[in-house]
């Protein structure tokens, strides 16, 4: 029984043994059709309504088709064509159905038209002739066949038979979607995502997509899940993505089905359900998705809504790749690598990475060009990396843009240039990539490739650290802690460190160590901070290895334990970090914690050095002045302090000016000396404040000035210099440079001595001995002459052996004098001279107090020469030479008065004496 809607507009048809009550297109009343009536249109109707049911006689349907063409249809005789060119109810012949389009077009048939031009384009039951289809697309476009429309649309876009012009394609697009077709709305929206012909445009997307599919296009449901899933041209929601993906699927769409799946398994816009995933997949594998398939054995690999299963998994991805889905490919590289239900093969991972690459799939572009950049599979090959990575870059890999830019920074296979690297972390960074806002935010620290901002460093670590990068927390923490591109400020400082710490950043957890072990934003516990840097050393973090190290060395939060100490050094000198190196020589020079070993310390000094730290430039540079592990070499010695100076070491500054001050391995150049001084001083190295201020006051390589000199001296003392400290106290005393001030003087002379320093305690004791700035105390004096005497001050022996000879105990004196002496002390000799020309507590002995004189006046005694004058006017310990000798008196006592040693004891005894020795031998 034949039937249809009594709609005409309607033209629903259809036959069974049975006459329904309602029309299932319309719902109105259906009515029994007599064949004899029937046009052929009818019959086409009909044959229509066959060929979409599912289990239709498709014979059936083509005899209605036949029926029609008989009748004189052109809509059926359109149909009966296609059916001969698909085989569909009929043995496939492409040239009766190019015969029958001909037929149609004929008769009017606009659809036929586009067959025709189909056949054309394709050589379908004809010889392709691109130019003919376009002619026939353009006719069935112009007369408003949206169809046509499409076709020729696809012609202008892809240059069939007619110049590419896709602003023209896009124009015949717009006027089939305008028409309401489906193709043709669908069609629009993907011109709008992608830019194709029209200026992209998500919004003008989104509206195109839910047009078509609300016509019932299922693709367009899927392209309109999608834009909800990502947000684009419309607001992100996983349940509209969702809703639209279960349209799609629900209209037989196999990527619908497999989106669909996603969302089940991701828990996505509906609750997670495994199982249901697991399902949805294998009926889109059914309906023919690729991509469905990778889902599926990725559910079997990782056991999801299933029992896992590697083999099957690893089948699952071999069916995608070599069917071409590149997702399976790199699926299977993965399986092929990692050794997931098949048996690794690097090679083979490599071949299936490739075939992926080759196909221009963005992640198989980027994975080769990893293979090549570590040689994973592949020999090594920065220059192919460096492709690949360009080629998956300009794909819009965001990982591609890293890796290029890192290539560029470091000159791995690529000339280095920090531009290039700046502008590909830039293009990586507004791709949303962390690691190159991270390194965006490096360069813009550093200044490398762009002017140096800390406000833009500070803005790109933050974008980082806010999308969850480890790293870059750590590096804004930094920012926070030090006020660079923004306020300083501890807690967010101490936030973002322990934020970056608690996510495994391994930097973030040394530095939130820092913070405790000083009390930085928070409370000082030393029990955090030893936490945190074991937890960043056992990560492997060199800062923190060398610093759990120095833990243990100092006592620091957990007992002295120099083995411990040693242990971490090694591994962090291991892991190349050179403070470690450099503290492991120091052990082995000193044997702390392991055997003494000068080998071993000059071996890692030098790694050390070499790799650029100037504490260890210093230390080989003393190795070879002192000749330790090594053959004593002045010239190694500066080139290593040079080189440790250049790097801004302040030990090493200190030493280099010694050198050229005092010509050791250099030629001594007083300019050169005073430049390192000064920039030592500069850079906060007390030594050379205290040094340079000695320069100042001795006016030795400059001018005099003793304004410089107690500026410098004052910076250095303070600066906790003790020789400094003495000086200054000095000055204070004598009132050189400076008004004379004892209260200063002796508070510098004391802070002084609380250093050990022997010549200030010398000087405390001479201001006791004397009462200046202090009451008169000669057993304090004695006490702090004995203490610095100890310490090996030759001048304090002197003094006590003064004191007392005064005191009358002369034994002790001379024992005194002879080890002031045995220290070059000056007055000491002239003592001694005086014991031995005397025979006190010694034999009287001429030529020994000779001698002795002779001694102390090399070394510059002013009373030494006056007595040695005395010697040979009067003969002692030699032959007497009165002239000679009475000139050399008068040249003595001249410069007597003029002398700085005024102040010794007993200096004007000895003027007195010589005074008298000149009178009684000139009468």
């Amino acid at each position: 029984m034949i039937y249809h809607c009594e709609d005409h507009t309607c033209n629903y048809w259809d036959e069974g043994e049975k006459l329904p009550e309602r029309c299932p297109q319309c719902g109105r009343k259906l009515l029994r059709a007599n064949e004899a009536d029937m046009t052929g249109d009818d019959w086409t109707a009909l044959g229509n309504t066959l060929w979409y049911a599912e289990a239709s006689d498709k014979k059936r349907m083509v005899d209605c088709f036949r029926k029609a063409a008989y009748l004189g249809s052109a809509w059926g005789v359109c149909n009966l064509g296609i059916c001969m060119e698909q085989g569909n109810g009929v043995e496939a012949d492409p040239v009766q159905a190019f015969w029958l389009y001909q037929q149609a077009v004929e008769m009017g048939s606009l659809n036929a038209v586009c067959c025709l031009g189909v056949c054309y384009q394709y050589g379908i039951g004809t010889a392709p002739d691109a130019e003919k289809a376009a002619e026939l697309y353009c006719k069935a476009a112009e007369y408003g066949s949206p169809r046509g429309q499409m076709l020729l649309a696809r012609a202008f876009h892809d240059g069939i038979g007619v110049e590419a012009d896709a602003a023209e394609a896009v124009h015949w697009v717009r006027a089939a979607a305008y028409q309401r077709y489906g193709e043709g709305m669908h069609r629009l929206g993907v011109c709008y995502a992608y830019g194709d012909g029209v200026e992209q445009n998500w919004e003008h997307a989104v509206h195109w997509f839910r047009e078509a599919a609300e016509s019932g296009v299922s693709v367009a449901m899927t392209d309109l899940g999608y834009c909800y899933e990502k947000g684009c041209g419309v607001e992100q929601s996983w349940e509209q993505a969702f809703s639209w993906y279960r349209r799609g699927a629900e209209c037989g769409d196999p990527v619908s089905m497999c989106n669909l799946g996603l969302c089940y398994e991701k828990g996505c816009g509906v609750e997670a359900d495994p199982v249901q995933a697991f399902w949805l997949y294998q009926q889109a594998v059914e309906m023919g998705s690729l991509n469905a398939v990778c889902c599926l054995g990725v559910c079997y690999e990782h056991g999801i809504g299933t029992a896992p299963d590697a083999k099957q998994a690893a089948e699952l991805y071999r069916k995608a790749a070599e069917y071409g889905s590149p997702r399976g490919q790199m699926l299977l590289a993965h399986a092929f690598h990692d050794g997931i239900g098949v048996e690794a093969d690097a090679a083979e991972a490599v071949h299936w990475v490739r075939a992926a690459a080759y196909q221009r799939y963005g992640e198989g572009m980027y994975r080769l060009g990893v293979c090549y950049e570590y040689g994973d599979g592949v020999e090594q090959n920065w220059e192919h990396a460096v492709h690949w990575f360009r080629e998956a870059a300009e794909s819009g890999v965001s990982a591609a843009m890293t890796d290029l830019g890192y290539c560029y920074e470091k000159g791995c296979g690529v000339e280095q240039s920090w531009e290039q690297a700046f502008s590909w972390y830039r293009r990586g960074a507004e791709c949303g990539n962390l690691r190159s806002m991270h390194n965006l935010g490096y360069c813009y620290e550093k200044g490398c490739g762009v002017e140096q901002s800390w406000e833009q460093a500070f803005s790109w670590y933050r974008r980082g650290a806010e999308c969850g990068y480890p790293v870059s927390m750590s590096n804004l923490g930094l920012c926070y802690k030090r006020g660079y591109g923004v306020e300083q400020n501890w807690q967010e400082a101490i936030k973002w460190y322990e934020q970056g710490a608690q996510c495994g950043d391994l930097q973030s957890m040394h530095n939130l160590a820092c913070c405790y072990e000083r009390g930085e934003g928070v409370d000082q516990n030393e029990d955090r901070a030893l936490y945190w840097y074991r937890r960043s050393a056992e990560g492997g973090n060199g800062d923190a290895m060398c610093n759990l190290g120095r833990c243990y060395e100092r006592g620091y939060g957990v007992e002295q334990n120099w083995q411990e100490a040693v242990k971490w050094y090694e591994q962090g000198a291991q892991c190349g970090h050179l403070q470690s190196m450099n503290n492991l020589a120091c052990c082995y020079e000193d044997g702390e914690g392991v055997e003494q070993n000068e080998e071993r310390a000059l071996y890692w000094y030098r790694r050390s050095a070499e790799g650029g730290n100037g504490g260890a430039m210093y230390n080989l540079g003393r190795c070879y002045k002192m000749g330790h592990g090594v053959e004593q070499n002045w010239q190694e010695a500066v080139k290593w302090y040079e080189q440790g100076a250049q790097c801004g070491n302040l030990q090493s500054m200190n030493n280099l000016a010694y050198c050229y001050d005092y010509g050791e391995g250099v030629e001594q150049n007083e300019e050169r000396a005073l430049y390192w001084y000064r920039r030592g001083a500069e850079a906060g190295s007390d030594y050379c404040m205290y040094c340079l201020g000695w320069n100042y006051s001795n006016g030795e390589g400059v001018e005099q000035n003793m304004t410089e000199a107690i500026r410098w001296y004052t910076a250095a003392a303070e600066g906790g210099n003790a020789d400094a400290m003495h000086n200054l106290g000095w000055h204070y005393d004598h009132g050189e440079g400076v008004e004379q001030d004892m209260k200063k003087a002796i508070c510098w002379y004391e802070r002084a001595a609380e250093q050990n320093h022997p010549a200030a305690m010398n000087s405390l004791g001479e201001c006791y001995a004397m009462g200046r700035g202090v009451p008169r105390d000669l057993e304090t004096a004695m006490e702090w002459y004995r203490r610095a005497a100890e310490l090996g001050e030759a001048m304090a022996d002197y003094n006590m052996g003064w004191h007392l000879e005064q005191a009358g105990k002369l034994s002790e004196a001379y024992a005194h004098y002879r080890k002031a002496a045995d220290g070059n002390d000056d007055s000491a000799w002239w003592a001694l001279g005086r014991f031995y020309e005397n025979g006190v507590v010694v034999a009287q002995d001429g030529k020994e107090a000779r001698r002795c004189y002779e001694t102390g006046e090399k070394l510059g005694s002013v009373k030494c020469k006056m007595r040695l004058a005395r010697c040979k006017l009067l003969g002692i310990g030699g032959r007497r030479e009165k002239k000679a000798g009475l000139d050399l008196c008068r040249q003595a006592l001249e410069l007597a008065k003029e002398s700085s040693e005024k102040e010794d004891y007993g200096y004007e005894a000895e003027m007195n004496l010589l005074r008298r020795t000149i009178a009684e031998n000139e009468s």
